[in-house]
């Protein structure tokens, strides 16, 4: 007995050392965070298939060209890991290569690979939220085993060999393959944990860039806002270059020289180009484009349902990964929200000043007509008196017109109704008259321009 629980340890260990490829490819990162095409699925699928084709071809034989295997491992702890698709397609290859080994067992085991991959896939998805239970993992390989060694027992021919295979196959298979199942997606946990701790370092830099992005779009979002950002995130994430573009043909980079060099041949003089027909109209959340040893992940700015601009992610030493696409695909949503609220408040001071301009025409012509027709009367009673006048006009308009901001001390706000009282003085002689009692500490106050003329104006 020991001699058989032996030989089936090799097997699962040779399938273990088997899987150590797969988990550094690409296709099975994305598998283990959720995020997989069904291309990607596809591949990951086909390599627990060729697990099942290993556990096929490294059995030991015992009689009858019957003998120890380990192909159900592959599909179930496939199914298992990666759901019904990806156990279904390991199941598929591999019960296709035992199906072409022609011995007394090859129906039952057939059925037992495909029965494996789907049954590891409903148990994906009856508990994919809940914690892995590698002692439930052990039970649900042992019934599965157990359901083959059944199988095989009920329609090996011929029938005498049924005894044989049970003590010295099938019980050995029960006992260790499903230790193997076990052991894979236990290496799985492992990843998956390795993996949570860089997502929660991933997140971590994700606040502190969107934090900061906050504060450098205070100013508006303008060229500088685009170097000071992506100067900012070249420091958090793990790249060669970051680049942004807008959706008035200016970009900013950083990264290093070699690529500053390639982006300026790629996107000066108006070169720049965003694929919008794939954002738009296939729906991609993301693109990566490869040109010779750089890679490129692209993701979109949007501003008011439509993309205003792009950020990019190159790499030059190593593709791109999952966390790669997770980061970008985060900072670009928040980033465009963030760009959307800029723009929003930058609109609302335009408006509010221009309002301010429209009233400003709306009093002053009024109030230039009125003051005109008043030294006109005065130039023909008192000549000295409507030269006065004269330059007093000329000092409102003076301070009136001027651009000094939308805060003036509030002393020069009094110099103005001085002005304008004079002005009044002057039209409606002792039935006007304007005294002020301001305290001098008051006098740098700063203070929004043209207000309390237009209010004196309307009260007369």
């Amino acid at each position: 007995m020991i001699t058989g629980i032996i030989e089936n340890l090799k097997i699962v260990a040779l399938i273990a050392l088997a899987i150590y490829p797969l988990i550094k490819h690409s296709s099975f990162k994305r598998v283990m965070l959720r995020v997989a095409s069904p291309r990607e699925k596809t591949i990951t699928g086909i390599y627990f298939g060729i697990l099942s084709i290993i556990g096929s071809l490294i059995g030991v034989v015992i009689f009858n060209y019957v003998g120890i295997q380990g192909n159900l491992i592959g599909p179930l702890a496939g199914g298992m890991i990666g759901g019904p698709f990806i156990g279904l397609v390991a199941g598929v290859i591999g019960a296709v290569y035992r199906y072409s080994l022609d011995n007394i067992t090859r129906l039952p085991d057939v059925i037992s690979i495909i029965v494996a991959g789907l049954g590891g896939g409903i148990y994906h998805l009856t508990y994919k939220k809940s914690k892995i239970q590698l002692f439930k993992v052990y039970l649900y390989g042992f019934a599965l085993e157990l359901g083959r060694l059944l199988l095989i027992l009920r329609y090996i021919e011929p029938r005498i060999l049924a005894g044989p295979y049970y003590s010295m196959i099938g019980i050995y298979m029960i006992i260790v393959n499903p230790f193997g199942v076990m052991l894979l997606v236990s290496l799985v946990k492992d990843i998956q944990y390795n993996q949570n701790l860089t997502g929660a370092s991933y997140a971590e830099k994700s606040l502190e860039i969107a934090r900061q992005s906050l504060r450098m779009l205070s100013n508006g979002y303008d060229k500088e806002s685009m170097e000071q950002i992506s100067g900012m995130i070249f420091r958090y994430v793990e790249v060669s270059a970051v680049i942004i573009i807008n959706g008035e043909d200016e970009y900013a980079i950083t990264g290093t020289d070699r690529l500053k060099k390639w982006a300026s041949k790629r996107y000066g003089k108006g070169n720049i180009s965003i694929d919008y027909r794939s954002y738009v109209e296939d729906e991609q959340r993301y693109l990566i484009e490869r040109l010779d040893d750089i890679v490129v992940l692209k993701a979109p700015l949007w501003l008011n349902n439509n993309i205003s601009g792009e950020l990019q992610f190159i790499k030059t030493s190593t593709d791109i990964v999952a966390t790669d696409i997770k980061m970008i695909e985060g900072i670009a949503s928040f980033l465009s929200l963030q760009i959307q609220n800029t723009l929003i408040n930058d609109q609302e001071k335009l408006l509010i000043q221009w309002e301010f301009n429209a009233l400003k025409a709306q009093v002053n012509p009024h109030f230039l007509y009125n003051a005109l027709n008043v030294i006109k009367t005065m130039v023909r009673l008192d000549s000295d008196k409507s030269q006065e006048l004269i330059i007093n006009l000329a000092d409102f308009y003076r301070r009136s017109l001027s651009e000094r901001g939308d805060l003036i001390p509030f002393v020069e706000e009094l110099k103005l109704i001085k002005s304008y009282m004079d002005l009044q003085e002057a039209r409606f002689g002792s039935r006007v008259s304007l005294s002020l009692d301001v305290n001098p500490s008051f006098y740098n106050f700063r203070f929004p321009s043209f207000t309390i003329q237009p209010l004196i104006e309307n009260s007369i």
